[in-house]
């Protein structure tokens, strides 16, 4: 498969120097002896806190973390009280940037040190993850910042970033390698950096990905008109009445159509259709089709799925709204509205939790049965379950659609030819699916 002209790529590994910038966390379970709040501080020495947590950042390397640790040691203040601070309780100037992770607060304001030059600042605590910055810490203003943690995407990167690119400068994109070790990932990377965008690696348990993940969007957040948290199946798209683009003047419209409430946006996450099922056309007609320069793979998106928005759709947020996200980016939360899930969706109702936008995040995991296979895999190992060849989903809470995945991958005895038969009956529509065409947002001659 041919990569398109904008991804330059040297097929060597490697990847660039350390920044020197770098975020890291520590767990928020366990230490049931730290004794929380500040209920016993004094205002005079609150406000001490707060003026030590907002200066420190800018004392430059000789007064780091480590003199900072002193002075507050020195008033009777532990770390481990430090980090069970929260916003509510600590309140300082509106620059200052302490960021909540369940009992954790980590500060990650980028700090600036020259003419377009930033680094991010942080306490480093018992890690539970970290995350450091590969490429120089620029941080240029931009409509839209896409916040990518993927590892070893290998064909699948090359193919987000070609897609990204053509509407997007490199600078919007945010990489962030988890663990990753693969030489051609590793390659694809450096050349991303080279041209422009930010590439991040961390080290951690798949478990701390929605820590990480928000982390690493809040340091670009205030130069961001909007973040945008995905992963490396999800290609964005604008919805029309004459189907999906993708093109700077759909996407800044549709943008730009966006209230300022401080609600988290949704976006309709909808599947593609494989282009190994013989699908019935129902009212997407037939669309004559030529070949394109884009990619092979790329060029057989047919169709997509549609349906109607829900509560599992995906978010977004305007840069200086965002407050984090989660493992699957389902929720999001703000500022304004921190703390959402499912149930609140279910309960509230979609469209007073939510506003609604006309971004459609393409999810195109199984394109081929390859790729279902792998992302199968891939999701039952970073959950655990490939520990267990006879997994009961029934006993299963969290990832539950993993966990089914997997199921039938074991069931199948891992034989080829009966998975094929599997990926055919899981992936394939039903003829009275309604679906739309997409053949031009993604292949262009």
């Amino acid at each position: 498969m041919n990569s398109s002209s904008r991804s330059i790529v040297s097929l060597g590994s490697g990847g660039s120097s350390s920044s020197g910038s770098s975020i890291s966390t520590m767990s928020n379970h366990g230490d049931n002896n730290l004794k929380p709040r500040l209920t016993f501080m004094s205002a005079t020495r609150i406000s001490f806190v707060g003026m030590v947590l907002l200066l420190c950042p800018l004392m430059g390397s000789i007064y780091q973390t480590q003199n900072c640790t002193v002075l507050l040691q020195q008033h009777g203040i532990s770390m481990s009280q430090l980090e069970l601070l929260s916003n509510d309780e600590v309140k300082v100037a509106k620059k200052e940037r302490i960021i909540p992770e369940g009992n954790v607060t980590v500060p990650t304001k980028p700090t600036k040190i020259g003419s377009g030059g930033r680094k991010a600042s942080g306490i480093n605590t018992k890690n539970q993850f970290s995350c450091q910055l590969q490429t120089p810490p620029k941080h240029r203003k931009t409509l839209a910042r896409v916040v990518l943690l993927q590892r070893d995407g290998r064909r699948q990167l090359r193919d987000f970033v070609t897609h990204y690119t053509r509407v997007l400068p490199y600078n919007s994109l945010v990489i962030m390698d988890h663990e990753g070790n693969d030489d051609y990932t590793q390659s694809l990377l450096k050349d991303y950096g080279e041209l422009g965008a930010h590439i991040w690696k961390c080290e951690g348990s798949f478990k701390a990905k929605a820590a990480m993940w928000s982390q690493v969007t809040r340091v670009y957040a205030e130069d961001s008109g909007f973040v945008f948290p995905v992963d490396v199946d999800e290609l964005l798209a604008v919805k029309q009445d004459a189907g999906m683009q993708w093109s700077s003047k759909a996407l800044k419209d549709a943008l730009g159509s966006l209230g300022k409430s401080g609600k988290p946006y949704k976006m309709n996450w909808i599947e593609s259709v494989p282009s190994e099922c013989h699908v019935h056309m129902s009212n997407a007609k037939s669309v004559a089709t030529k070949e394109g320069t884009y990619a092979s793979e790329m060029c057989d998106i047919q169709f997509v799925k549609t349906k109607e928005i829900g509560c599992m759709d995906k978010t977004f947020s305007r840069g200086v709204h965002f407050h984090k996200t989660d493992t699957g980016n389902h929720y999001g939360g703000t500022k304004k509205f921190p703390d959402l899930s499912k149930a609140l969706c279910e309960e509230k109702g979609l469209s007073n939790v939510y506003e609604i936008s006309r971004l459609a995040l393409i999810h195109l995991k199984e394109k081929t049965f390859e790729d279902w296979l792998v992302h199968g895999m891939r999701g039952a190992t970073d959950r655990g379950f490939n520990e267990d060849m006879d997994i009961d989903c029934d006993q299963v809470q969290q990832s539950l659609h993993y966990c089914k995945k997997w199921e039938k991958i074991t069931k199948a005895r891992f034989s080829p030819y009966e998975l094929r038969k599997v990926y055919l009956e899981d992936v394939c529509p039903p003829g009275e699916d309604e679906l739309m065409p997409v053949h031009q947002t993604f292949c262009r001659g």
